[in-house]
């Protein structure tokens, strides 16, 4: 009986992992639409990476930070939205491997 406990418990806190997992993920997508650069760095540590076709690789909140910004200068208005994401928990690690369906709006003069 004990050890179905633990069990479960084991089970919820992964589920609960997830999901805060994915608020940081949504967090991070709403705060690039917002333009809200303070929230953006929020969300990044000094270990975070970032990878993407456009820019590669990026290492650590101020690298990541600038080529968001960098990518987005040009742009009205953007909507973010995530799917099929991937989540690997092992240990105090996860990797959030997902698609982001991006919505880029320059307004016509």
């Amino acid at each position: 009986m004990m050890q179905k406990q633990n069990d479960i418990g084991a089970a919820a806190r992964e589920a609960l992992d997830r999901i805060e997992i994915m608020q940081v993920l949504y967090g991070w997508m709403r705060a690039q639409d917002d333009k809200n650069w303070a929230g953006l760095h929020s969300f990044l540590t000094e270990e975070s990476t970032f990878a993407s076709p456009r820019f590669g690789l990026q290492r650590g909140p101020a690298q990541i930070e600038a080529n968001v910004k960098r990518a987005l200068a040009h742009i009205d208005t953007t909507l973010h939205v995530i799917v099929g994401e991937v989540i690997e928990i092992e240990g105090d690690k996860a990797k959030a491997t997902f698609y982001v369906n991006a919505h880029h709006l320059k307004r016509c003069v």
